[in-house]
């Protein structure tokens, strides 16, 4: 960024996306169109929808799958969806927006989807594009949550969309880590650790204790069930949806809006997000992560229109495949020399990586939706681009002062948290017992290093993508279509995208108006002076005992 803002400087123009003219061939083809969603309720599906919504004005009607939650009905679910500032642009564009989606009750942990015959009969009937983008997405997700959500549910919708005779498009969303055991990662089919049918009938069939006695030998070499269950569902789809208009998107590891519709936006604390702002408030100060190794770090809103882009060309090459036309290459969809020439560039550097399992040939387009071929960015720079924009809006609600350390060595590591997190943990907590308080700071580490051990297996180790399809899907689009459904990861500029999200940050996850900014400032400097104050102190106190144990060899 050319000029250095600091403080309460953001302003609503840092966060809106300029208006641009809406006619283009991805508009065209979802006017009137029925959508089916699953997953709407989750962070990557509430911008899908929004999204469709706002973008799409002459969209038919959304169908979405919502199931009763945590005491809340599936009609007080749909109706918080729209709630926030999330919705706000689409609510003031859209006035109307509520008449095009509707309700569908469901369940994806139960057979079917939990759909009832009328439901499951009117999307058979009126669907013509299917985005399946629900899944068990906890990496501490039990292994029976994980299949059936993630393997049963994709069976399950497959068969579904076989019963739909408008279907025009059908997106799965997977994960560019669904073959993490591979170095070397590209937009194809691998073949399954195990079958889908095996899987789906033990999640099922075994009791919870035999599943989590013989979980371990099930994962291999996968970290947690997530990414093993999506790289079964992939089968999945590749066996079950070759006769469909189907594609898979794989995102790397999603992150917060990088523009649209409002910039540095996300609901959820998982992977870096909750380390920068675990760091941010002064919880976490240790991380076990290899500072050299890339971040492949992507926005959300870019991820969604990937996918909408996806389903575009999908039924576009049907519709072509179809009517068995016989088209010249638009200047778009041309070979592209220069893109060819990198491509091999990059697939150069692939030829060392080990490959421990077969592709599998299929006509299913595959797109690896990730930043490091175009926009690389380790984990080190990651955090300093954070680290950058924290003493600019520090949080009133930070518990101490920044200090946080990315640890290659797991023994520094483990070092780090017991001085740093468990030793001043335990002192917190007992002081709020002498109060007669509740203590709470060891269950919240507890948690924190739950979830920072599951991300320290991405942020040590480091894969190569074929982002190829993705990049020539980029292409294909219009001018007005680039505009309007930007994924180009190429355009993103990471200096200007964390300026917005660590603010992002700071308002929608930790709850803390931009308003409080001085408040903030004045506790992060009475927090470093403390701080500062404790180093001294400790170090003061090691070197003197570092003295005293001189001086009693030196008398012996």
């Amino acid at each position: 960024m050319s000029n250095v803002r600091e403080g309460a400087d953001i302003c609503i123009e840092d966060f809106l996306e300029e208006n641009i003219d809406r006619t283009s061939d991805i508009q065209t083809f979802f006017r009137d169109a029925n959508v089916f969603i699953t997953g709407a309720t989750g962070f990557m599906g509430k911008v899908l929808l929004e999204k469709l919504i706002r973008s799409c004005p002459d969209i038919g009607t959304i169908y979405i799958l919502v199931r009763p939650k945590l005491g809340k009905s599936q009609v007080r679910r749909f109706y918080e969806i729209f709630e926030g500032p999330f919705f706000e642009r689409m609510k003031s564009e859209c006035p109307n927006y509520l008449s095009k989606v509707r309700l569908v009750s469901g369940d994806c942990l139960k057979p079917n989807l939990g759909l009832s015959d009328e439901d499951r009969t009117l999307l058979c009937a009126c669907v013509d594009c299917v985005f399946h983008a629900a899944a068990a997405v906890r990496f501490d997700t039990s292994l029976r949550v994980a299949v059936i959500t993630n393997v049963r549910t994709t069976v399950d919708l497959l068969n579904m969309a076989r019963a739909m005779p408008h279907l025009k498009a059908f997106v799965f969303v997977s994960t560019a880590y669904s073959n993490c055991d591979n170095e070397l990662i590209e937009e194809k089919f691998y073949e399954p650790p195990i079958p889908w049918l095996t899987l789906t009938l033990m999640a099922e069939t075994l009791s919870e204790a035999m599943l989590t006695k013989i979980t371990p030998g099930i994962l291999g070499k996968w970290p947690n069930a997530y990414a093993l269950t999506k790289c079964v569902a992939e089968d999945v789809v590749r066996s079950k949806g070759d006769k469909l208009p189907i594609a898979i998107v794989r995102p790397s590891i999603v992150i917060a809006t990088s523009k649209e519709p409002i910039a540095g936006w996300i609901n959820n604390f998982y992977g870096p997000t909750g380390v920068v702002a675990g760091a941010g408030i002064g919880l976490l100060r240790s991380l076990h992560c290899d500072g050299n190794m890339l971040a492949d770090l992507v926005p959300v809103d870019m991820v969604i229109n990937c996918m909408i882009a996806a389903a575009w060309d999908v039924a576009r090459s049907r519709l072509e495949s179809t009517n068995s036309e016989i088209l010249a290459p638009s200047s778009e969809e041309e070979k592209d020399s220069s893109a060819d020439t990198e491509y091999h560039i990059v697939r150069s550097r692939f030829s060392q990586c080990k490959v421990k399992r077969k592709t599998i040939s299929s006509s299913i387009p595959i797109y690896n939706f990730v930043s490091s071929n175009q926009r690389a960015l380790t984990w080190q720079q990651f955090m300093s681009l954070n680290e950058r924009a924290e003493p600019q809006i520090p949080s009133q609600l930070m518990v101490w002062y920044y200090c946080f350390h990315l640890n290659k060595h797991k023994s520094v590591h483990l070092l780090s948290i017991l001085f740093l997190h468990w030793v001043p943990a335990l002192l917190v907590d007992l002081g709020a017992r002498l109060i007669g308080r509740k203590p709470r700071m060891v269950n919240a580490y507890k948690k924190i290093h739950r979830f920072s051990e599951v991300l320290s297996y991405f942020s040590t180790r480091q894969w190569l993508f074929n982002d190829r399809n993705t990049s020539t899907l980029w292409r294909k689009l219009n001018e007005q279509d680039q505009k309007y459904f930007n994924f180009d990861i190429s355009s993103l500029v990471w200096e200007d995208y964390f300026y917005t999200h660590m603010r992002g940050l700071r308002v929608y996850l930790v709850k803390d108006s931009l308003d409080t900014v001085p408040q903030g400032i004045r506790k992060r400097h009475r927090f470093m002076l403390a701080h500062y104050t404790l180093v001294a102190l400790v170090v003061s106190l090691l070197f003197l005992c570092f003295l005293n144990l001189v001086s009693f060899i030196w008398k012996r």
